[in-house]
């Protein structure tokens, strides 16, 4: 199980998502898969920012990942 984790953990640490576009619904990548989202955007944002929070996002997901078996 733990293999599996840190293989789980290298995929998402080394992939980059380029997102495209957004709305306060979803957002697209530049391989054209579409995501929803649960960010509250209360107001206007550039797809740099809403890049940004995607990113940290990512970063909080593989570290609550690493911490399961501790």
């Amino acid at each position: 199980m733990k293999e599996k984790l840190n293989n789980i953990i290298n995929k998402m640490e080394n992939k980059n998502y380029t997102v495209i576009e957004f709305n306060s619904k979803e957002f697209k990548l530049d391989n054209g898969d579409v995501y929803p989202h649960n960010f509250d955007l209360d107001q206007d944002i550039t797809i740099k920012e809403f890049q940004n929070l995607l990113d940290l996002s990512k970063k909080t997901i593989t570290e609550l990942i690493k911490n399961i078996n501790k």
